[in-house]
């Protein structure tokens, strides 16, 4: 059925009433949502409401809301364009300072503290590599990337429908 274009995902469902939710959420974990221009998506063909998330406040487990701002409309074009349209601003917060070269700087620290053992067999390891005389290391570096699953997808729209 996938290949030959007979199966029916979710996003080919269409129900009598439905709309489409378009959300936005900060780019940099927990930032906080200052400031958003409704009336740019409000007034637009077919938006039937601007929302606003707002994250409890201490709450930021991974499945705890964070801030953001969506728009429902009756077609995910008009939903996308209509959130596209509006002015977010944004509180990055202390997370926003976080970099390349922050991260680098702090695994460098890290890595030259002593560190616990938290499992040996055999002899004394770190003494065997100690007085080798034929010792091969290397360093690897990648850039920053976050692991986490985001819990209101950037910029991707949803489906929503009407009771």
């Amino acid at each position: 059925m996938k290949v030959n274009g007979s199966a029916h995902y979710a996003i080919d469902t269409r129900l009598d009433g439905m709309v489409y939710a378009a959300v936005k959420n900060c780019p940099v974990p927990w930032g906080r949502l200052v400031s958003y221009d409704a009336e740019a998506a409000r007034n637009r063909p077919g938006v039937v409401a601007v929302i606003e998330f707002r994250a409890e406040e201490g709450k930021t487990g991974s499945d705890h809301l964070q801030d953001a701002i969506a728009v429902v409309a009756d077609s995910w074009y008009r939903t996308k364009t209509a959130l596209d349209l509006m002015s977010v601003e944004w509180d990055f917060g202390p997370e926003g300072q976080v970099s390349d070269e922050t991260q680098a700087s702090e695994a460098k620290r890290l890595w030259e503290e002593a560190g616990d053992v938290s499992r040996q067999e055999g002899g004394d390891t770190l003494g065997i590599i100690a007085a080798s005389d034929r010792v091969v290391s290397a360093e690897y570096h990648r850039p920053y990337e976050t692991h986490a699953k985001p819990l209101l997808d950037h910029g991707r729209t949803a489906v929503v429908c009407t009771p």
